[in-house]
């Protein structure tokens, strides 16, 4: 029983240093499926909203109304750092909860008088 438990737990390390998964994808070809799923499910569909016309002008919906109110963009978490497209919406991959990336983006620095 214990070499038959050391040959399943020898076999997935295997695996894992190999970067194999249990469908036989090697962690390449995952992070392809990633970026290529992020790029078809949310980055298009805010691109093309972003680049309708408005007013006559291409790309004016862009420069009328705030990205978030965009159908194609309203998944906000795909924004954050460590998202991944889990074929419904950006689920948080990361142990990281982003604040520190929210705080850079969003807080303005503090300024004080020159001594």
């Amino acid at each position: 029983m214990e070499i038959i438990m050391m040959h399943i737990l020898f076999f997935s390390l295997k695996q894992t240093l190999r970067g194999v998964d249990n469908d036989g994808k090697y962690l390449i070809e995952r992070l392809a499926d990633n970026i290529n799923d992020y790029l078809d499910h949310y980055m298009t569909p805010c691109l093309t909203d972003m680049t309708k016309v408005a007013y006559n002008v291409v790309g004016g919906l862009m420069q009328q109304t705030h990205w978030i109110r965009m159908d194609g963009c309203k998944e906000v978490s795909c924004v954050f750092v460590g998202a991944q497209w889990d074929g419904a919406k950006c689920v948080a991959v990361s142990a990281t909860d982003n604040m520190d990336y929210v705080v850079d983006q969003y807080c303005p620095p503090k300024l004080s008088p020159y001594p």
